[in-house]
């Protein structure tokens, strides 16, 4: 695939020399000949705004999380987007509310691509946005309706990966007048399956050796519901009141077959229930209020009955996680003369966690969760302002200060942002940024319970210290012809977490705990270049480059600091054989990396689809496939002074097939996502 791409760039560039130098000797013109390119991106201030309906022409895109994926810089890791490798805010029309992960594989799937009016890419999100860091805002069409109009969606799918997994998706639009109803909801039910081998050489204080290879065989079924019902009444231009409620539920059961050093069979029964109401208000004066509220919980039963070389486990646990989560905020604007603007705003959560774990069996377990109530509280002020001299030159400066407490940690911290923009001609940009941000971790990772894995060999355990994380980075981004980009980043975390395993020396233990780094830094350059062959083949081609430093000094009793460089490449290619038909093949590589003291091998993937097109564009067939190769999944090896142990996952390629129908002219009206990242999955 790299190769490939060489070549097209190679023999593009040639082909227009030759082409142009054809033309003007040997060829006879008509007397007027118009001949352009429509840009797909333009620099406003502080930010680069994408025509993805222009970007995604012809290509078997049809939803916004494939959208999203052709923008430039954009990655995908498991259901992750990055952008330039690096984590990616995504709002939806400039709410506050960021979207998770997990929303992007629900919400985003459900957005169909036609319903995009543009994409706005930001290195440094103001403050104005209420998140930092990089940052995606997706600016959806809204148009009013005189007349009543009901428009909908129906889609049916299906995929194969090892087993079977089908789908069904349904959405209602009504308007008329003042009033907007919507209405979604979204079912997937099927089986799962994967394969996990662990090879782990255990050696202990006293002198003891232990190979702990086995293999875990892993079977899951279940049904995810995720449902919507919301109304907006506009009162006014720009004048809006918003009411939405958001619920999913989903099944958690699968079942594990352990053999080698560990014989054991675990059964995990359980679920995922969540509701959330949401009211937005924004007025014709620039100011925008609303108050979020989100209920969460998830109860699982383990079972497991387990034969390991220091004896037999045979135990049930129970346990759940509740949580009550409100937050409230606010933000005004001012437009003052000369180019000036004046923002402000705050926010507030807070967060009730009721989480408990309950142990029957015939081993003592290392620690449980007796039930109470742990409060945490995020409150954040922001005031900045923008100013543009002419076309050429903006400024936008803002400080953040915010709060963040619960029962064992309290810290108020600055965040600045500053992002300053230069054109020194129409299509070339130059963009240079400075901005800090803070992580927070899952809110079950800092709870004091213990979890089995790996037939009770593995040991998940909470880490009640565990720290918010804090970032600052500066970045400089360079626009050519509104087409090529290229980016240089540096990035500085304090207290950087992560999840990681340790072979404990005092007892035949694998641990697993989130842990705070010392720190994280990276610099990384991104190159992006569009290519385009005729009407007939559209491809693009990024490239990245990362130096990642990470250190930890009290890493158990192994102190590390750990350095690499990587690369990260993607090549997209589209093939337009009709209005109706399109091909699209795409590949992705990224060499060896590190996490802690684990190194990452090499990892690939290829992946493909096809689109056709009737009755009118209502109807859309798609057959597509990822991870052909099946080279997607990498196996993770620890070879550390006393640590050693290996990590092979099975990896199977997926196939699809979707029917989607559309009438009315059907554009979802899309909303905000529910932030879920921090629940217990």
């Amino acid at each position: 695939m790299l190769l490939l791409a060489c070549c097209t760039v190679w023999m593009t560039g040639h082909a227009q020399n030759d082409s142009l130098q054809t033309d003007s000797l040997l060829r006879s013109l008509p007397e007027v000949m118009v001949k352009g390119e429509r840009p797909i991106v333009k620099a406003e201030a502080g930010k680069l705004v994408f025509d993805l309906p222009h970007l995604l022409k012809d290509k078997a895109v049809g939803n916004a999380y494939e959208a999203l994926k052709e923008l430039p810089g954009i990655t995908e890791q498991g259901e992750t987007l990055l952008l330039n490798g690096r984590p990616v805010s995504i709002i939806i029309d400039g709410k506050a509310t960021t979207m998770t992960a997990e929303q992007l594989s629900t919400l985003l799937h459900t957005i169909p691509a036609s319903r995009i009016a543009n994409a706005e890419v930001m290195l440094s999100a103001p403050a104005r946005y209420q998140v930092r860091g990089q940052l995606i805002n997706l600016n959806l069409t809204h148009k009013a309706a005189a007349a009543q109009v009901l428009q909908g969606e129906a889609k049916l799918l299906a995929t194969q990966q090892h087993d079977t997994k089908y789908g069904a998706q349904a959405n209602l639009l009504w308007q008329q007048g003042q009033w907007a109803v919507d209405a979604y909801y979204r079912l997937t039910d099927g089986r799962g399956y994967f394969v996990m081998n662990d090879e782990s050489d255990h050696s202990q204080q006293d002198g003891t050796r232990w190979l702990m290879d086995s293999e875990q065989r892993v079977r899951s079924k279940g049904a995810d519901h995720s449902y919507r019902l919301a109304a907006d009444w506009t009162m006014a231009e720009h004048h809006r009141l918003s009411l939405a409620y958001t619920g999913s539920y989903a099944d958690k059961l699968n079942d594990q077959d352990i053999s080698g050093a560990v014989a054991a069979r675990a059964n995990f029964d359980g679920h995922n229930l969540m509701q959330n109401l949401r009211l937005d208000y924004q007025t014709p004066f620039q100011l925008k209020a609303g108050i979020d509220y989100t209920y969460y919980e998830s109860p699982l039963t383990q079972t497991l009955a387990s034969q390991l070389p220091t004896g037999r486990l045979d135990y049930v646990t129970k346990n759940n996680q509740r949580i009550n989560r409100w937050k409230l905020f606010a933000q005004q604007e001012h437009s003052l003369s000369n180019n000036w603007n004046l923002n402000y705003g705050f926010s507030l959560t807070a967060t009730s966690d009721h989480s408990w774990q309950q142990y029957k069996g015939n081993t003592p377990i290392l620690g449980t969760l007796e039930g109470a109530t742990h409060h945490e509280t995020i409150a954040n002020l922001y005031a900045g302002f923008a100013k543009s001299w002419g076309r050429r030159v903006s400024l936008d400066f803002s400080l953040a200060a915010e709060q963040y407490r619960n029962e064992a940690f309290r810290e108020w911290a600055p965040f600045p942002n500053l992002t300053l923009q230069w054109q020194p001609k129409s299509g070339h940009v130059l963009q240079l940024s400075l901005s800090g941000n803070r992580s927070y971790p899952e809110y079950w990772a800092v709870q004091q319970a213990t979890g089995y894995s790996m037939g009770g060999y593995g040991q998940i355990v909470g880490n009640p210290d565990l720290r918010p994380s804090k970032q600052y980075q500066a970045q400089a981004l360079w626009l050519l012809h509104n087409k090529y980009q290229f980016v240089a980043w540096f990035q500085h975390t304090d207290d950087y977490f992560v999840q990681t395993n340790y072979q404990r020396q005092d007892r035949l233990v694998m641990e697993y705990r989130w842990l705070n780094f010392d720190f994280q830094q990276q610099a990384g350059l991104m190159a992006y270049v569009p290519i385009s062959i005729g009407q007939w083949l559209r491809s693009n081609a990024s490239v990245i480059g990362v130096w990642q430093h990470e250190k930890d000094a009290d890493f158990y009793d192994l102190p590390f600091n750990r350095q690499v460089v990587y690369g990260m490449f993607n090549l997209r290619n589209t093939v337009v054989f009709s209005p109706q038909l399109s091909l699209q093949l795409n590949g992705s590589y990224r060499t060896r990396a590190i996490q802690g003291i684990f190194d990452l091998p090499a990892s690939g993937s290829l992946s493909f689809a096809v689109v056709y097109k009737m009755l009118q564009q209502r109807l859309t067939l798609k057959l597509y496939g990822n991870d052909l190769l099946e080279t997607n999944a990498i196996t993770p090896t620890m070879n550390y002074q006393t640590q050693h142990f290996r990590m092979r996952t099975s990896s199977y390629r997926q196939l699809g097939l979707s029917l989607t129908y559309n009438f009315g002219g059907y554009k979802e009206k899309a909303r905000q996502a529910v932030d879920t990242s921090r629940f217990k999955q």
